[in-house]
C-alpha cells in the first residue's frame, strides 16, 4: 500500500495518540489537529510527551474553519476523534460539546 498523509483530529488524544503510532508503524505521514484543551492536557501544554515526534501537531480547533483548512493540506484521508471532554459537565455545556463533535467537522467539507 502507499503512503498516505493522514489528518487526524482530536489527534493528541488517547485514541488519536495511539492510532498515529499504528499509522507511522504501517509508513504513513501523520498530521494532528488538537486544540489541547486545559482540562484534558492540563495548563499550558505545548504537545503531549506521548505523542510520537513524528506527528505533525497542528493546535487548533476543529470549529475554526480556518485551522482545519491548513491541516487539510495535502492531506489523503481524515479520522475524527475530536470532541470537547466535558466531564460531568456535557448535560450543562451540551451545545459546545455538539458543535465539536458533529458541527465542527462541517468545516471540512465546505468550500
Amino acid at each position: 500500500m502507499a503512503s498516505k498523509r493522514i489528518l487526524i483530529t482530536g489527534g493528541a488524544g488517547f485514541i488519536g495518540s495511539h492510532l498515529s503510532d499504528e499509522l507511522l508503524a504501517r509508513g504513513h505521514e501523520v498530521r494532528a489537529l488538537d486544540c489541547l484543551s486545559p482540562q484534558v492536557h492540563g495548563a499550558g501544554c505545548t504537545r503531549p510527551e506521548y505523542l510520537a515526534k513524528e506527528v505533525d501537531l497542528q493546535v487548533g480547533d476543529v470549529r475554526d474553519r480556518e485551522a482545519v483548512r491548513r491541516a487539510l493540506r495535502a492531506v489523503d484521508a481524515v479520522f475524527h476523534f475530536a470532541r470537547r471532554w466535558a466531564s460531568g459537565r456535557a448535560c450543562t455545556s451540551w451545545n459546545s460539546t455538539r458543535r465539536s463533535t458533529t458541527s465542527g467537522p462541517r468545516c471540512c467539507w465546505r468550500r
